[in-house]
C-alpha cells in the first residue's frame, strides 16, 4: 500500500481521546487532514506484504492562544508589530495560523501487509507482532530494519473517537486491516508560491530569515532527528503509528475499499524568528519549540475511496479537546518552559502533493478543507475550561459563542445567511448568555433538559458582509442533555447534546427582528466534563445551530444556508460593552413615558415595578428610544445591563 497523506490545518489540542485517564500536557501540534496515496501505482485491494513509502507533502495549523498561560503582554511582544515593519506571519489574535508548511519528497511511511483483525478482546496479541515497512527494499525508507508493532497497547490508548477502530469483533468476523507507521517528515514554510497564501493565512511566502534560523517548523517520526539534534526519544514524542480498516467485515480483499484511516502523529513544532517582525532578537535562532507532551494529533479519514492511493482527506477529528502545545525551554522574561502557548483547534497534512506550487486549485481544496472557506469556518476541536463543579452549565459567565474575528482579507470568519428575495442578511459572533439554573448531569445512559427561560442573544448583522452592526435579542432555550460517557473512562464523561428550541425577539439599529432554532432539523452537540482535580473540571463542547430569521416580524421565517458551530466557553461581562459607561434618560409626554440610553445595541435594557432584593427584571429588547404607557397606579424601574 503506497501513502500519501495531505493535511491543511495546525493541529487541534488534544484532538485524540484517551481511554487512560493519566493526566498529560499537552504541546502546539499540527495535525488536520491527511491525503494517504502513493507515488506509485494503484492498487484495487490492501497491500499482501509490508512496504516503504516515501513521497511529498503539505501541512497547515492553527492555534488559539485564548488558553494560554503567557500573558497579554508577553503575546504581544511575541507576535504584535511593535516597532517592526510586520507582525508574525498568520498572528490574528486570538489565533496563530501557520503558513504553508511543505517537505520536499522527505515524508517517509511503513507501511505492514494486510491481515484480519482476529482477536475478540481488543488487548490479546493474537496475529503480534506485525511487521510495517519492508527490509530487503531499504531504498524506500530511511533505515534498512523494519518497524514492528507488538501489539494494539503500542498505541497507547488513544484512538479516533469515530468508533471506525474500537471494535471488538469475535474470531474471524473483524475488517482486513494494515497497520501503518509515520517514520519521519519535516514540514517548512520554503516554498514561494503565491497559491499557497489563501485568504485563511497570512500572506507568508517568500519569508526571509535571521542566518543560521532552524526553518523546519513541524518534525514528526521515529527515523528523525529533532530540534538541536536530538535523536528520537519515545518519551519526548512516542512512535507516530496508524492503521487502515475495510469498512467491509467479509474477510475478503475485493472488499477492501472503501475503507477507514488515522494516525496518532505526535509533533515537535518549531516557531523561528522571521525577518522584519519582533520575533527577532527574541525567539532564539534555534527557535521556540513546542510539543503536546505525549498526547497525540488524531487525524482521520472516515472514507478511503475505491483504490489506493486513497484520494481522500485526513482531518484532524473534532470531537474531543483540543492538543495543547507547550514550551519546551525557557527563553525568560518571554516564557518558561511548561508554559502553555494554546490549544490546536484545527489542523491538516497532505502527503503525496507532486508540487503544490503548480497545483492552486488543489492548495485552495486543502485549506477550506481544513480551515473552511472564507465565512464558512470548519468545524474545530473542543475548547477546555476549568470549572470548579460539574453542573450544567457550570459558570454564570458560561455561554455558546460562535467564532469571533476575521480573515487575513477582512472577510469575516465565520457567519451564516439568510435570503430573503433579493436580500441577502449575514449574521455573525452570536454568543447565547445568561444561561442561569444549572442542573446537575444526568447519570450514564440517561437523559435531562436543561431550560432557561430568558436567555440572552447578542449578534452583529449585515447587508453586504462589510457594515456591521449589532444586536440583542431574548428568549428560552432548552437544550437536551445525554450522558454518553464511555465507562473505561471514568475520568472524562462524554455528553450527547441537542438544541431542542430557541425563539428569541431583539432589536438593531435598523429595527426589530426575531430568530429561532430551526424546528425540522436537529441542533446536535457535544459536551466533555473530565475530572482536573478532586476539586476541578475540564469542561467544554458545541452546538452546531440550525437558525431560521424572519424579516416579517414572524409571519414566515427563512432558513439559514448551514448550520454554525457555537463553542461552549466562560466570558467576562465586563469586556462585552466596550468601556462606554452606560447613561440612561427619561422623559414623559402625557401618558406615554421614553427612555432612551447610549450604545445602544450593546447594552440590553430590563424594567420591573418592584426594587425589593427578590425584585424580577424583564427583559425589554428594544432599540433606543422605548416608549411605553405609564402605569396608573404602579412605579417602573428601568435599568441597562451587559448581557
Amino acid at each position: 500500500m503506497r501513502i500519501k497523506t495531505a493535511v491543511t490545518s495546525w493541529f487541534n489540542v488534544r484532538s485524540a481521546q484517551s481511554v487512560r485517564s493519566t493526566p498529560v500536557l499537552s504541546a502546539l501540534l499540527v495535525a488536520g487532514a491527511a491525503l494517504l496515496g502513493s507515488v506509485g501505482g494503484v492498487q484495487a485491494q490492501f497491500p499482501s506484504a509490508p512496504e516503504n513509502e516515501r513521497t511529498n507533502s503539505m501541512g497547515v495549523m492553527r492555534i488559539d492562544t485564548t488558553t494560554s498561560t503567557l500573558t497579554a503582554a508577553q503575546l504581544s511582544a511575541l507576535f504584535d508589530q511593535g516597532t517592526a515593519t510586520y507582525t508574525y506571519p498568520g498572528w490574528h489574535p486570538p489565533f496563530l495560523t501557520s503558513p504553508m508548511l511543505y517537505d520536499q519528497n522527505g515524508t517517509f511511511i511503513a507501511v505492514g501487509g494486510a491481515t484480519r483483525r482476529l482477536i475478540s478482546d481488543y488487548t490479546g496479541a493474537a496475529g503480534f507482532p506485525q511487521q510495517v515497512g519492508d527490509p530487503s527494499n531499504p531504498g524506500g525508507t530511511l533505515t534498512a530494519p523494519s518497524d514492528m508493532i507488538n501489539g494494539y497497547s503500542d498505541y497507547l490508548g488513544y484512538s479516533p473517537n469515530s468508533g471506525h477502530f474500537s471494535g471488538q469483533p469475535g474470531v474471524n468476523t473483524g475488517p482486513r486491516e494494515v497497520l501503518t507507521e509515520i517514520q519521519s517528515f519535516n514540514l517548512g514554510s520554503g516554498s514561494p508560491c503565491s497559491n499557497g497564501c489563501p485568504v485563511q493565512t497570512a500572506q507568508t511566502c517568500g519569508l526571509t530569515y535571521p542566518l543560521g534560523t532552524d526553518t523546519t517548523m513541524v518534525r514528526v517520526g521515529y527515523n528523525n532527528t529533532f530540534n538541536g539534534g536530538a535523536s528520537f526519544d519515545p518519551s519526548y514524542t512516542p512512535r507516530s503509528l496508524g492503521m487502515v480498516d475495510s469498512e467491509s467485515s467479509s474477510g475478503n480483499p475485493v472488499d477492501d475499499f472503501p475503507a477507514y484511516s488515522f494516525f496518532e502523529i505526535f509533533p515537535e513544532i518549531t516557531l523561528p524568528p522571521i525577518n522584519m517582525t519582533m520575533s527577532v532578537g527574541i525567539i532564539p535562532l534555534s527557535g521556540a519549540v513546542l510539543t503536546t507532551v505525549q498526547v497525540p494529533l488524531i487525524i482521520e479519514s472516515e472514507l478511503l475511496g475505491t483504490k489506493l492511493p486513497p484520494e481522500v482527506v485526513y482531518i484532524h477529528q473534532t470531537t474531543d479537546f483540543g492538543v495543547d502545545l507547550f514550551f519546551r525551554d525557557s527563553n525568560g522574561p518571554y516564557w518558561s518552559a511548561g508554559d502553555r502557548l494554546g490549544t490546536v483547534t484545527l489542523a491538516g497534512h497532505n502527503p503525496g502533493v507532486v508540487n503544490p506550487c503548480a497545483k492552486g486549485v488543489a492548495v485552495t481544496a486543502f485549506i477550506n478543507a481544513v480551515l473552511g472557506p472564507a465565512t464558512k469556518l470548519a468545524n474545530s476541536a473542543v475548547m477546555g475550561t476549568i470549572f470548579g463543579n460539574a453542573d450544567f452549565p457550570p459558570d454564570a459567565n458560561s455561554c455558546y459563542a460562535s467564532t469571533v474575528g476575521t480573515n487575513f482579507d477582512g472577510s469575516t470568519m465565520d457567519s451564516v445567511e439568510f435570503t430573503n428575495g433579493a436580500t441577502t442578511l449575514f449574521v455573525r459572533n452570536i454568543k447565547f448568555s445568561n444561561l442561569v439554573n444549572p442542573i446537575t448531569l444526568p447519570t450514564f445512559g440517561n437523559s435531562a433538559t436543561y431550560t432557561s427561560p430568558h436567555a440572552h442573544v447578542r449578534l452583529q448583522t449585515s447587508t453586504d458582509g462589510h457594515s456591521w452592526i449589532s444586536g440583542i435579542a431574548t428568549g428560552a432555550v432548552q437544550i437536551l442533555i445525554v450522558n454518553t460517557n464511555v465507562q473505561t473512562s471514568p475520568s472524562r464523561g462524554r455528553h450527547y447534546i441537542q438544541l431542542l428550541s430557541f425563539s428569541g425577539a431583539g432589536a438593531t439599529s435598523a429595527g426589530q427582528f426575531k430568530f429561532q432554532q430551526d424546528p425540522s432539523k436537529i441542533s446536535p452537540g457535544l459536551h466533555i466534563v473530565e475530572t482536573n482535580s478532586p476539586v476541578s473540571y475540564k469542561i467544554g463542547g458545541y452546538i452546531n445551530a440550525s437558525l431560521k430569521w424572519s424579516f416579517d416580524n414572524g409571519n414566515t421565517f427563512k432558513f439559514a444556508n448551514r448550520p454554525i458551530q457555537l463553542k461552549h466557553w466562560t466570558y467576562a461581562a465586563s469586556t462585552d460593552c466596550g468601556t462606554v459607561q452606560p447613561v440612561i434618560n427619561f422623559s414623559r409626554t402625557g401618558t406615554a413615558g421614553h427612555v432612551a440610553w447610549n450604545n445602544t445595541n450593546m447594552y440590553l435594557l430590563q424594567s420591573t415595578h418592584d426594587l425589593s432584593p427578590s425584585a424580577i427584571w424583564k427583559d425589554v429588547p428594544s432599540i433606543s428610544p422605548f416608549s411605553f404607557n405609564v402605569p396608573a397606579t404602579n412605579r417602573l424601574f428601568f435599568r441597562l445591563i451587559c448581557p
